[in-house]
């Protein structure tokens, strides 16, 4: 359990990007890459309990 912590994360390396055909080369993407990762992406402020369909009909 102690690994699955974001400080926990690899450094990046610049050969992850060695054969990215891109000028400039992305950081989002490591097309020389031997492995998957995510991205963890949570919201700093706590969701409200209204109901989500509450959103979408405000938007239409």
């Amino acid at each position: 359990m102690a690994k699955l912590r974001s400080a926990a994360r690899l450094i990046d390396v610049p050969e992850w990007n060695a054969l990215d055909p891109q000028i400039p080369k992305s950081i989002w993407w490591l097309s020389s890459a031997d492995f998957v990762g995510i991205r963890v992406v949570r919201s700093l402020a706590e969701p409200t309990n209204a109901p989500a369909s509450s959103t979408a009909s405000s938007e239409q």
